[in-house]
């Protein structure tokens, strides 16, 4: 019987992103999906800020910004043919803290194949047309029973992971509830197709008793998607002509025209959160522990940075640090997931009541400000704690390196590893003793300064005081971020055993000395 460290179920964006972050850390798994081949459609077509920068710390964001655009105009036509125009978070500009602002548009099979490309890159091959069938667990593994066209097998596991969708075999097996409600007179019709007769430069929306209607262009397609609410008494089988028939009466035109449907499916109203992300050995992530309304583009988006959390808890596991470690993946995420939940419910609201989709979004959709504060991975040793606190996302900023190269601090965190920035020569000796205990392919460790240092602990020069700045730092301070780009632990107290403490709870303890 074959064994794996992790199976992961399911290669969707956070399956795929999932394999992304135990690729790059060396963890052996294997990713199947029951399907065919890769998703074609584009159900979620939003891209938040906050995965953006998941994105440039998985080697994607450039590649993503050439296929993408940041959310254009909408343009909303009233009944009698004029339109206004209102663009979202039009105010959020890059800085040197925030560089993507704002939400970013890119077809949702374009995101899956970006990924998907990503974890060729890394060595690992998805497994298509192999789905799991049932799973048992013990102390010490899983046994799984998969099936192929070509038969069974059986697999066992040291971790399971169900990214495998709000219809989730995995989350069946293990017997989870997955309450909510569906309500299935808020249905949508969508549809990825072919559109003649309107401009790319934004999205076309309109506002009629019988509902609402959006045709949205598709960045690298020449696809628009087709989104209008329906009654209760409309089709279950999406036929293009019925679509021309909703887009004519709604837009009181006949000048456009649809063609090339490429993608259909019929949207409920279905709102719902897993009891728990976790049983034993098997976890959920993405839609296989919540389903949001599609109002806000929340779901892809918090899968993703679901998988993000939990990928390097699992690797650093594996490798020898604490089992405890696993348990903060639910204690950190479900509180975000049952959040962003009402927040995309009162969109939905909104859509259904105003018969349009909400363009004035507050910035709590950008996912920016999420931040995992009172958690047991969150600790602010400060007597007087800064704007920016453990457990908060750590922002971006420029600096210089001792070389006087320019730098970003996104850069110095990207990789798997943990980093610690100290404020003032006070931490120099702490410092020395983290980089003795622990290689730099682990911890990062920077002193920052106002000027450059004269040291053999590696500085970056903060000119202008912009880090400093950002970060809210007020006298010598130290900041440890973690390996998914939030700040774990911050304090002035200068005393070794807090800070050692500390990363001793989150990296393998079999982790070697380092010669001096």
């Amino acid at each position: 019987m074959d064994h794996v460290p992790v199976l992961i179920v399911g290669a969707g964006p956070a399956g795929v992103a999932l394999g992304c972050e135990l690729a790059r850390r060396g963890v052996e798994f294997r990713i199947i999906d029951a399907g065919a081949g890769p998703f074609s459609g584009s159900r979620g077509k939003g891209i938040q800020p906050r995965t953006m920068e998941i994105f440039f710390d998985l080697d994607l964001a450039d590649e993503a910004l050439s296929y993408g655009e940041y959310m254009p105009t909408f343009r909303i036509y009233d009944s009698g043919g004029g339109f206004r125009e209102e663009t979202m978070h039009a105010g959020n500009v890059a800085s040197a803290s925030t560089p993507y602002p704002r939400p970013f548009v890119l077809p949702q099979f374009r995101t899956e194949e970006l990924l998907r490309k990503r974890l060729t890159s890394l060595g690992v091959a998805i497994e298509y047309g192999v789905e799991m069938k049932s799973l048992g667990q013990d102390d010490d593994k899983v046994t799984v029973y998969l099936q192929t066209a070509n038969g069974s097998s059986l697999l066992t596991a040291d971790y399971v992971v169900g990214c495998d969708g709000g219809r989730s075999t995995t989350r069946s097996q293990i017997n989870v509830a997955f309450p909510g409600k569906t309500q299935e007179e808020r249905r949508v019709y969508v549809a990825d197709l072919k559109v003649a007769g309107l401009s790319r430069d934004c999205w076309h929306a309109w506002r009629h008793p019988q509902g609402f209607l959006n045709l949205a262009p598709l960045p690298s397609t020449d696809l628009f998607q087709f989104q209008a609410s329906i009654g209760p008494e409309a089709d279950e089988e999406i036929k293009i002509e019925s679509l021309q028939e909703i887009l004519n009466a709604r837009s009181g035109r006949e000048d456009i025209i649809l063609s090339g449907m490429k993608w259909a499916s019929v949207w409920r109203l279905n709102v719902r959160l897993a009891e728990h992300y976790r049983k034993g050995r098997v976890f959920l992530v993405g839609d296989a522990c919540h389903v949001h309304s599609p109002a806000g583009a929340q779901g892809m988006n918090t899968g993703i940075q679901d998988a993000y959390n939990l990928g390097w808890k699992l690797s650093h596991v594996l490798s020898g640090a604490t089992t405890r470690l696993l348990e903060t993946y639910e204690e950190e995420r479900r509180p975000i997931a049952a959040w962003m939940l009402g927040v995309t419910s009162a969109l939905e609201e909104q859509a259904f009541t105003t018969r349009g989709f909400p363009s004035d979004r507050g910035d709590e959709t950008l996912q920016l400000s999420l931040n995992y504060r009172g958690c047991s991975l969150s600790i602010d040793e400060r007597t007087a704690p800064g704007a920016i606190q453990a457990g908060d996302r750590a922002p971006d900023a420029i600096l210089t390196t001792s070389r006087a190269a320019t730098k970003r601090l996104f850069e110095i965190y990207r990789g798997p590893h943990l980093t610690v920035l100290a404020f003032g020569a006070v931490w120099n000796e702490i410092l020395r003793e983290i980089i003795k205990r622990y290689p730099s392919t682990e911890v990062a460790v920077y002193q920052v300064s106002g000027t450059p240092a004269q040291s053999d602990i590696a500085c970056l020069t903060d000119a202008n005081g912009d880090v400093a700045r950002i970060y809210d730092v007020r006298g010598s301070s130290l900041f440890v971020i973690r390996p998914d780009g939030y700040v774990g632990f911050v304090t002035d107290n200068v005393r070794s055993e807090l800070i050692l403490d500390y990363l001793t709870g989150l990296l393998p303890e079999k982790s070697p000395l380092v010669a001096a």
